[in-house]
């Protein structure tokens, strides 16, 4: 049997079904303390500083898709930069998982393992209840924590593409 997207979302959020999403623009986002690959304390409020930050939520390293969007983020780094916005990607990953992979991709921004259920309901990501992973989603987001661009999907597919936010983050 194959889904159309408002079933599979459903079944995804658990019978949920569509919602409205809980951040909008203008809202402040979440902010959260998890580890690094490296077993240090990232606070997000304390590394927004005066550029944009594009938190990339990934599915994990697992995820072929995955990996070539951040390999194609990596790709446009330095137009980013130019841009004024800082990546951020974030999983559910093991911190073994994330470094292995940051260091494979030669991915230059910071990885955050271990996404936690909190964490992604406060964000308002689909969560993949059966194999307990977050789909993907894309916040763009101010110096002052505030939600300038949104973009969550229920599967691999669907993200923006890496041009595509290049622009809208140099517009806004």
């Amino acid at each position: 049997m194959v889904e159309d997207g408002p079933n599979r979302a459903k079944r995804l959020l658990g019978g949920k079904g569509w919602q409205m999403p809980k951040l909008k623009p203008g809202n402040k986002v979440p902010d959260f303390t998890l580890r690094d690959p490296e077993g240090k304390d990232f606070h997000l409020y304390e590394n927004l500083g005066s550029m944009k930050t594009m938190l990339v939520f990934y599915r994990g390293d697992w995820c072929p898709i995955c990996n070539v969007y951040l390999n194609n983020l990596q790709q446009w780094i330095a137009q980013f930069r130019d841009a004024n916005t800082q990546l951020i990607a974030l999983s559910t990953d093991s911190p073994t998982a994330a470094l292995n992979m940051k260091q494979r991709l030669g991915l230059s921004f910071v990885i955050i393992p271990g996404l936690n259920k909190e964490m992604i309901e406060a964000y308002d990501l689909v969560y993949n209840e059966k194999f307990h992973y977050n789909e993907p989603a894309i916040f763009i987001i101010w110096p002052d924590g505030t939600v300038a661009f949104f973009a969550i999907t229920s599967s691999s597919l669907g993200r923006p593409g890496v041009e595509d936010l290049l622009s809208i983050v140099s517009s806004i």
